[in-house]
């Protein structure tokens, strides 16, 4: 459910406080219309300026990756869009200052659907590779192998490597805040609950198939080791939100399978997961092999290292 009672919230103290010539600026993922008929709409109300002539709005998505802002902010062209022509005019004046490189965009409206859609792009795109991966391993194939086979030396294939499921805070939120629109009547982002479903059913397609495995040797119990909690590698991070490791763990956990973790940034990790004492972190990294099962969830070259270094066969 979307709840707007901050962005309101922040509106209205703005409104008591902008003066003549102010620019401001949004800069977050919203549904659509929402910049316009919610955020502006809650300023205006507060103040006896008019907007486009005594002060200036402006909206400007965010497209920066997690781990590697400072760089993108240089690389990658801002998508720039103001309320009006002047607002886009201030707009373009101070990001030309700020930014290398700005693409100017026809109305607030395309800027909230350029940025919902590229989220919303990459979680279909996630999902279509995860879904060929459940029809391959039908046929008792590897889709990571048949992808790779598939793209290979055929240009107009670029299908994603599956995934054991897409964490962070944006892919599992904003094809459901495409779904929406500040008027309600528009129909929205049709694919949005077909990807999710199919993106957070890898958790159980994986860890069902880890169990599968595990019972094919008779114990009394199994010991499991993750490697990364982050729900990504690459870029490092330490976001844990909808973190594919921990769903993995919580899933396994609920078998009755032990669960430890491994992560290059665990100091950091202990402290966010401190209020889970279930889990426990493998210190020592000869002892990776006295577990029953290994499973790596992100692409960060640590674990791969790890492997190779310690790993015995």
């Amino acid at each position: 459910k979307i709840d707007n009672k901050k962005l309101i919230n922040v509106a209205k103290n703005l409104g008591k406080i902008i003066k003549e010539d102010d620019l401001i600026i949004l800069r977050g993922t919203v549904p659509v219309g929402t910049s316009r008929q919610v955020f502006l709409k809650n300023l205006c109300k507060m103040t006896k300026l008019i907007c486009g002539k005594d002060f200036y709005f402006a909206y400007l998505p965010e497209r920066i990756v997690e781990g590697n802002a400072l760089e993108e902010l240089n690389k990658i062209p801002q998508l720039i869009s103001g309320y009006s022509e002047n607002c886009l005019n201030q707009i373009r004046i101070f990001s030309d200052r700020v930014f290398n490189n700005t693409l100017g965009l026809s109305s607030i409206e395309e800027g909230e659907i350029i940025k919902l859609a590229s989220n919303s792009y990459r979680d279909l795109n996630f999902a279509f590779s995860n879904e060929l991966t459940r029809i391959a391993n039908l046929h008792q194939l590897s889709g990571s192998k048949l992808i790779e086979k598939a793209n290979y030396g055929y240009e107009r294939n670029n299908i994603s490597k599956p995934s054991l499921g897409v964490g962070g805070f944006c892919l599992p939120k904003d094809p459901f805040l495409f779904k929406k629109s500040f008027n309600q009547k528009a129909k929205g982002y049709k694919f949005a609950n077909l990807s999710r479903e199919i993106n957070n059913g890898t958790i159980k397609f994986y860890g069902k198939t880890i169990i599968k495995k595990l019972k094919s040797v008779k114990k009394n119990k199994y010991r499991v080791l993750i490697m990364g909690l982050a729900f990504k590698g690459n870029p490092e991070t330490i976001d844990i939100r909808n973190s594919p490791g921990l769903e993995l763990a919580n899933y396994l956990k609920n078998k009755k399978i032990n669960i430890d973790f491994i992560d290059p940034m665990q100091s950091m990790m202990k402290k966010l997961l401190k209020i889970n004492k279930n889990f426990k972190f493998c210190v020592n990294k000869q002892k990776i092999n006295d577990y029953d099962m290994i499973v790596i969830i992100n692409n960060h070259q640590y674990f791969l290292d790890l492997v190779d270094k310690n790993l015995k066969a």
